[in-house]
């Protein structure tokens, strides 16, 4: 997997869990914790399609990891703490 595959699958999931996010904000008044939980859940579920050698698994664990350890908390600090925000 090439630099330019990285970046838009990255910047993909990144669109993706933001346009939770702001679905969650229209929708409940707990979008944030609905969130924050659905949050690790994806993590969890994106290593499913891992496949190949143990040292291309390791290296696209790692990858998710890192794009994970920065979206979740810029994601939550974005995130409305208002829960009278509800519309």
């Amino acid at each position: 997997m090439g630099p330019g595959a990285v970046v838009f699958l990255s910047a993909a999931a990144g669109l993706a869990a933001w346009a939770l996010l702001a679905l969650l904000e229209r929708i409940t008044a707990h979008a944030r914790v609905t969130w924050a939980a659905a949050a690790p859940a994806a993590f969890l579920l994106s290593y499913v399609p891992l496949r190949g050698s143990k040292k291309r698994r390791t290296r696209l664990g790692l990858l998710h990891v890192l794009v994970a350890a920065v979206l979740i908390p810029i994601l939550w600090r974005t995130a409305s703490a208002d829960a009278n925000s509800h519309r």
